[in-house]
């Protein structure tokens, strides 16, 4: 390596116009594309890094002949690391159960590696263009937190709380995305402060202010420990590697910023808290069983079944569910392990785990090395700095979310991956050279390859959207949904196969035997869901068909014995068999899970006259808010009720108008019922409705069935949203008698 010590940094007009700014600066404003008509912003994300990464590639191959420094490639050992890593997942999916999601997910690794080339390559000529790049950096900072808070504080004037989630999400499609990525451009924005003056510093504190303000709001929990590690880290830095004539005071004005910025997110109104509150509330009941501890073990599980390979990339969302669904009250899965490692290693194996671990370890190691040797210019320990703040961001959000498995969070991963090969630490770790028309033919090439899958991906995201917010109605034609939904990829957003979202059309329209054919020809798209056989289950009973029937309700019941619909329906049709010993094997089978009191009691309701029953006590309802009363129904009414229990449960937990709708009609069988009026004043809260949403929280309230104090918390947010503060503060105390935790910023507000 050159011991040539770098010059002092300064801003040069021509390092705006060279190669290198203008890649790295068209990867980062991918962070700018709109969510469009798709259920997830990724499908367009995905799809326009692979477009891009071609016409890089291009652009490239055109700029070789005029710059001698690209006449080879220097293979490292970190891009060689990077490359067994791709190489082992794309073996894995020899061994996935679903190939067609493996290959979907080695599209996006592949999109994510031709980048990781691409600036692997142009890293090779240095240009002195980090000041400038910090301060463009630092501009898409400040223009996102800018619009975020500008959003948000309007909810704030307007005390429309509806859509904060989405506000403070950004473009990222959620909010930890958005923390994260603004987290791993901080150490950027930090080498601007160190080395700018006067107004471009004055600009970078702001932006600094802006971005960590938006990074509380967030609430992202791992995001705050990584700032606050930086924090550490950087007064190590300071104290034992850079130079005496810088003093620590430099650093106050960052800590007192970051401190402010903290201090400000906490000064919120309180109906913003409010709406944290009744979220959290809301939440706990319908989040995952268990916790990130359970996943990780179950993880780990899938790994040691095949250690050396896994279960195949892509495959966590299908072989994860035996171990999660007996112990979920609801039905939905875990895409994601919230732990890249031990995701990595239940799909492809321990080996490309360690691989993984070994591209963050190595250049911390070495980053960490060269901070402390004194011989080394302060621009080269700076750079250093860099790629451990970046390597403990990226490394600790790994631990605990899924960077790995989302093009924003990636963009910045090959960002890091860029200042490793720029910085040269380990460029004598050189393992061979390819010729510069080699290495950019083949990024060309992977990059064309990612294209067809990643445009599939995006069509198909945009199909889902329409179809599942059709799921309550079905009113669209079967022509319609077919046409929306390309065959690839054939899992959904959701989990759950693609062809059985078309199937529900046909079996709407008695289309039966095509549905049947549908649905058994796509089992195994994803075998564990069972929501083919739930749907199987739909078309045996409008046939009479009722051997078939308990055979697939069966199969739905003994996967998620915990999930109260399928375990109504499976007694339903254990009744109708007058089947007595199955009723009670399905009652001792939904005990052992420990988690089956009230659903067990449900047996007393089949159990009551076999022969005829002329009246049922009415179903224990799994609605998202409470336990509901008893009252006397005909079966007409049960199985109704059962139906439209099922499809509250299958509503998405944002949907509210659709919520609202299911709630009606089950109030509409059974108005005295508690947990029916309080789903309704919730929906309508949320909707912004408060003065619809009383009187039915009354009912709910004067039922005293409900001891929980959720319709007096609700009662009381209401009546303060609604200017009657003596109301208001009357019901939140009660709610507080009856144990239900309100935050202290909400009873500020009665003093």
């Amino acid at each position: 390596m050159n011991k040539e010590k770098p010059s002092q940094p300064i801003i040069q007009k021509d390092s705006i116009f060279s190669l290198t700014f203008v890649v790295l600066a068209l990867y980062l404003l991918l962070d700018f594309l709109p969510k469009d008509l798709s259920i997830d912003v990724e499908g367009i994300q995905w799809l326009s890094f692979s477009i891009l990464n071609l016409v890089l590639a291009i652009y490239v191959a055109l700029q070789i002949k005029k710059n001698p420094d690209f006449f080879y490639f220097r293979f490292t050992s970190v891009a060689f690391l990077y490359t067994v890593f791709i190489l082992i997942c794309g073996v894995s999916i020899v061994v996935a159960e679903n190939k067609e999601e493996g290959v979907m997910a080695f599209s996006k690794l592949l999109t994510t590696y031709s980048g990781g080339l691409l600036l692997f390559f142009i890293s090779q000529k240095k240009q002195n263009f980090l000041l400038n790049f910090s301060i463009f950096i630092s501009c898409i900072l400040f223009i996102q937190s800018i619009g975020i808070l500008a959003n948000y504080f309007k909810l704030l004037t307007n005390n429309d709380f509806g859509t904060v989630s989405t506000i403070l999400s950004g473009n990222a499609g959620n909010q930890n995305i958005l923390a994260s990525s603004f987290l791993f451009k901080l150490p950027f924005l930090f080498y601007g402060l160190h080395y700018l003056k006067n107004n471009f510093k004055y600009f970078l504190l702001t932006t600094l202010f802006t971005t960590t303000f938006v990074l509380f709001l967030t609430n992202s929990k791992t995001n705050v420990i990584s700032l606050i590690l930086f924090g550490f880290v950087a007064v190590l830095f300071y104290n034992f590697s850079i130079k005496k004539s810088v003093k620590f005071k430099s650093l106050l004005p960052v800590y007192a910023i970051i401190v402010t910025a903290f201090i400000c997110s906490k000064l919120i109104p309180f109906e913003q808290e409010v709406i944290i509150q009744e979220n959290t509330a809301y939440d706990n009941l319908n989040d995952y069983s268990g916790t990130r501890l359970f996943l990780w073990e179950n993880s780990i599980e899938i790994a040691n079944k095949n250690p050396l390979i896994g279960s195949g990339l892509g495959s966590y969302k299908i072989e994860s569910i035996p171990y999660e669904a007996k112990n979920r009250s609801d039905w939905r899965i875990s895409k994601y392990a919230h732990n890249d490692f031990f995701q990595i290693a239940a799909e492809t194996g321990y080996l490309s785990m360690l691989v993984f671990v070994l591209l963050l370890v190595l250049p911390f190691y070495f980053s960490v090395k060269k901070v402390i040797k004194k011989e080394v210019s302060e621009e080269e320990k700076w750079i250093a700095f860099m790629i451990i703040l970046t390597a403990i961001g990226y490394g600790f959000d790994s631990l605990i979310n899924f960077p790995l498995h989302r093009p924003i969070t990636q963009i910045h991963f090959i960002l890091f991956l860029f200042l490793i090969h720029y910085s040269g630490f380990l460029n004598n770790k050189v393992v061979f050279n390819i010729k510069s028309q080699y290495i950019i033919g083949c990024i060309a090439l992977l990059s064309a390859i990612t294209l067809y899958p990643n445009y599939k991906n995006y069509q198909s995201l945009i199909g889902q959207n329409l179809v599942l917010s059709d799921e309550q109605t079905l009113m669209l034609s079967y022509d319609e949904v077919n046409d929306a939904l390309p065959n690839f990829p054939n899992i959904s957003a959701l989990g759950y196969s693609v062809d059985a979202l078309r199937a529900r059309y046909l079996i709407r329209d008695n289309r039966l035997d095509e549905a049947k054919k549908i649905l058994w020809k796509s089992k195994s798209d994803n075998k564990n869901y069972r929501f083919n056989e739930s749907l199987l289950a739909e078309v045996y009973e409008k046939e009479n068909n009722l051997d078939s029937l308990l055979y697939y309700r069966k199969q739905c019941f003994e996967t998620w014995p915990l999930y109260q619909p399928f375990y109504q329906n499976y007694l339903v049709a254990l009744k109708n068999a007058k089947d007595v010993n199955g009723i009670n094997a399905a009652t001792n089978y939904v005990k052992k899970y420990n988690k089956g009191e009230d659903l067990a009691d449900l047996n007393s309701i089949i159990k009551q006259d076999l022969g005829d029953i002329k009246k049922v006590d009415s179903l224990q309802n799994s609605s998202k808010l409470s336990t509901p009363t008893k009252t006397i129904l005909n079966q007409e009414m049960v199985d109704e009720l059962i139906r439209l229990n099922a499809q509250f449960e299958a509503t998405p937990k944002e949907e509210w108008k659709s919520i609202l709708d299911v709630s009606l009609k089950m109030h509409k069988i059974q108005p005295e019922n508690a947990a029916y009026n309080c789903n309704i004043g919730m929906a309508y809260f949320k909707l912004n409705l408060a003065k619809k949403a009383l009187p039915y929280l009354k009912n709910a309230y004067q039922s005293n069935t409900m001891s929980d104090g959720l319709p007096e918390f609700l009662l009381g947010i209401c009546y303060l949203n609604s200017s009657q503060k003596e109301k208001g503060c009357k019901f939140l105390q009660e709610a507080i008698a009856k144990k239900y935790v309100v935050a202290p910023e909400i009873l500020a507000n009665c003093n």
